[in-house]
């Protein structure tokens, strides 16, 4: 009975005694945690104080045992000489955060994977390759035990940049498309950038150098630049330190700008560098302005604009002794740029000086300065020394790392071989370089149009989104007021006299609400109508762009196929306006549609109405929008065909459109001409054209039949369901 009491004791001093440790061990992490704070209020000046407040927070964690605190600052202190481009330094950091880890087995906890992480970009960035591949496998299979898809993404892209010249195309590929997967199931934008950052690096550098999916993927990350997060300063470090993509507008913008370079769109990587340099204009960050200007002048001198490329240099002049680089400047672009200057002026010694200044730096991903070489030595018909660089040239053109632009280099090569009086080998050339330009912007417009394409959709998808909603919100009234009138209508049992005035009152609501639901009627109609226009209208623009490129094509096939897809284009476009101009706005008059689509038909090949026979004998000569879509673009096809080809020796052509309804409740389509007639050998389902093919896809879409007949001409019918 004696010992109870002395147990109890026992109990209650051991309590006391693990409470004082707690709360000493809480009031050693918020000094860590002030010290911290106290660093990161210093300036960037302020190195020395700022290392000494780190250093004094780093005792006391390694005093207190505060494991995941001494990982943390570690890390931080890491970080920071990265900042400052001082590698030795970050390395032996983040290297003594990984060991603290190890020797503490920590390695499970979310700040030594982080700090892991880290320490794979740090080896990359300095040693190479091979120094990081065991901590990235290691950190891929400790982020995926715990479902840390940010470590774990990272990781992918930093494996698939490490293994680059090991593995084949596609597995490097397949590790970028599982980063950018497992990017996205994280909150953070960031590593959503390192992903698809890499990825459009490795698809523009490296492997089949696809730059046109390197654009398209480098143009997708800029969805991100209006997200908050990504202006967020660091706040609190110590709870855990954030992964940031540094300056990822303008490091993506660079990379917009070199690849529309490579594609020969100067005018699209010059508005890009102008971009970057507003940018950093902005952050009165002068040495970046300087160099960004530096790299603005290779579109300017491309787009052959001395003026622009006066101003570009001056200003670069008077940056230059601003940041006292006047005496030291080492960019290829400045003396590239004040060679071509030089070159315009006649100066010819003087510009060679500076090409060979510009090719001596090498600054750029390929020496522009040897292109400028060989045309002025070619000028000065110094074909020696143009021969020797021509030599040096065809041997890098053989690098498997250096993107070499070859159409750039055909064009010196004309005008090498004309200088030389070779006519053939100039016009060689010549041709080689117009037809590389031609495909790489052809290349760069795609891409371009996508965007534009992308950007309507989502535009679109916006618009509806608040239509639904609109349309929702009007529901939700429709159903408040509906309860209103049921409470009246149960209010009204009380008493006849109750019963008399409600009546009264409900027939005024009654009517009120009759009136309101007529004008949101006619609202909803003439935003429908307005839909159309609007929709005619697009459709026309395109219509129109596709015109334009059609001008500038010389290629027949490609002018050809451009104006069969305007018709196509025009015939919805026909469909659309018929919609909005009559008065029932969900289904066309296909009489009206048939013969204005033939007319303008006809017309587009030279022909008049006359040469057109439509006639439409329905039930009901209105058609559903969804039917009436396909059966336009079939006669499209169809009618389009028979002006090209049916024609030839025809003195009085002749082509028939006709849709009749029949027996069993089925239409009939069919298009004839008094033409030549096809091949009868040839298989309409196994057709080649487009046209073909597509009328084929059409008639599955309406689940209808189709054949044709050879009887003065040719002659299709398609049979399809009235439902």
């Amino acid at each position: 009975m004696k010992r109870k009491p002395t147990f109890l004791l026992l109990l209650f001093l051991l309590f006391v005694k693990s409470y004082h440790v707690m709360a000493a061990s809480a009031d050693d992490s918020l000094q860590i945690i002030r010290l911290w704070k106290q660093s990161m209020e210093l300036s960037s000046a302020q190195v020395a104080t700022r290392d000494a407040l780190l250093n004094q927070a780093v005792y006391i964690a390694k005093k207190q045992n505060q494991i995941e605190l001494l990982i943390k600052l570690y890390h931080w202190k890491a970080k920071l000489y990265q900042n400052n481009f001082d590698y030795r330094n970050a390395i032996g950091l983040a290297d003594s955060a990984v060991q603290i880890a190890e020797l503490h087995k920590k390695l499970q906890t979310e700040a030594s994977r982080d700090a892991i992480s880290f320490l794979s970009i740090i080896y990359l960035e300095f040693k190479g390759d091979d120094s990081c591949l065991y901590w990235i496998y290691k950190n891929k299979s400790l982020s995926k035990e715990v479902n840390d898809w940010f470590n774990y993404s990272i990781n992918l892209t930093l494996e698939a940049i490490s293994q680059r010249d090991r593995l084949d195309q596609q597995k490097i590929l397949s590790l970028y498309d599982s980063a950018g997967f497992y990017a996205k199931k994280t909150s953070l934008v960031d590593d959503d950038i390192f992903a698809a950052y890499n990825n459009s690096y490795f698809l523009k550098m490296q492997g089949s150098k696809d730059w046109v999916a390197s654009l398209e993927m480098l143009l997708s990350i800029k969805q991100y630049f209006n997200n908050k997060e990504l202006m967020q300063p660091i706040y609190e470090p110590w709870k855990r330190i954030p992964f940031k993509f540094n300056n990822p507008k303008i490091v993506t913008y660079i990379q917009i700008a070199s690849t529309y370079l490579l594609l020969l769109d100067f005018q699209n990587c010059y508005n890009y560098q102008r971009i970057i340099v507003d940018e950093q204009k902005s952050q009165n960050n002068d040495r970046s302005t300087f160099y960004s200007l530096c790299e603005l002048s290779i579109p300017a001198i491309y787009l052959n604009n001395k003026q622009l490329v006066q101003t570009i240099f001056d200003s670069c002049v008077l940056l230059a002794k601003k940041i006292k680089l006047s005496n030291n400047i080492n960019n290829a672009s400045y003396y590239l740029m004040q060679g071509w200057l030089n070159e315009m002026d006649g100066k010819l010694d003087k510009a060679i000086q500076n090409y060979n200044k510009s090719c001596y730096l090498n600054g750029n991903l390929f020496k522009l300065g040897d292109f400028f070489l060989l045309r002025s030595y070619s000028k000065l018909n110094d074909f020696a020394k143009a021969d020797s660089i021509i030599q040096y040239l065809n041997k890098e053109k053989e690098s498997s790392f250096v993107y070499f632009p070859q159409a750039l280099y055909s064009k010196e090569l004309a005008y090498y071989y004309t200088k030389k009086n070779k006519p053939d080998s100039a016009m060689m050339y010549e041709l080689s370089y117009y037809k590389l330009k031609d495909s790489l912007l052809q290349a760069a417009h795609y891409v371009q149009l996508k965007e534009i394409d992308a950007k309507y959709q989502t535009e679109e998808k916006d618009r509806r989104i608040a239509e639904a909603d609109k349309i929702r919100m009007y529901q939700k009234m429709q159903l408040s007021e509906a309860k209103k009138m049921n409470h009246l209508m149960f209010a009204s049992i009380i008493g006849l006299v109750i019963i008399l005035g409600l009546v009264g009152y409900v027939w005024q609501q009654k009517r009120k609400q009759a009136h309101l639901l007529a004008q949101k009627n006619t609202k909803i109609e003439l935003l429908i109508r307005e839909l159309h226009h609007r929709v005619k209208n697009n459709l026309q623009i395109v219509s129109g762009i596709l015109s334009l490129h059609a001008n500038r094509i010389q290629n027949n096939s490609a002018k050809e196929a451009l104006e069969e897809g305007k018709a196509r284009v025009n015939a919805i476009a026909l469909l659309h306006q018929r919609l909005y101009m009559d008065d029932d706005i969900a289904n066309v008059n296909m009489q009206d549609y048939i013969q204005n689509l033939g007319i303008s038909l006809a017309n587009s090949f030279g022909y008049d109405a006359t040469n057109v026979h439509s006639d439409v004998q329905l039930n009901n000569n209105m058609m559903s929008i969804d039917k009436a879509i396909p059966i336009g673009l079939i006669i499209n096809e169809l009618v389009t065909n028979a002006f090209k080809h049916a024609f030839k020796n025809t003195l009085h052509p002749l082509v028939g459109i006709e849709l009749q309804s029949h027996e069993k409740n089925t239409i009939q389509l069919k298009v004839f001409d008094n033409g030549v007639g096809i091949n009868q050998t040839e298989s309409i389902e196994k057709s080649t054209s487009f046209g073909m093919r597509m009328v084929q896809t059409l008639v599955r879409q309406l689940d209808a039949s189709f054949h044709f007949t050879i009887q003065n001409g040719t002659q299709f019918i398609i049979e399809m369901q009235n439902v």
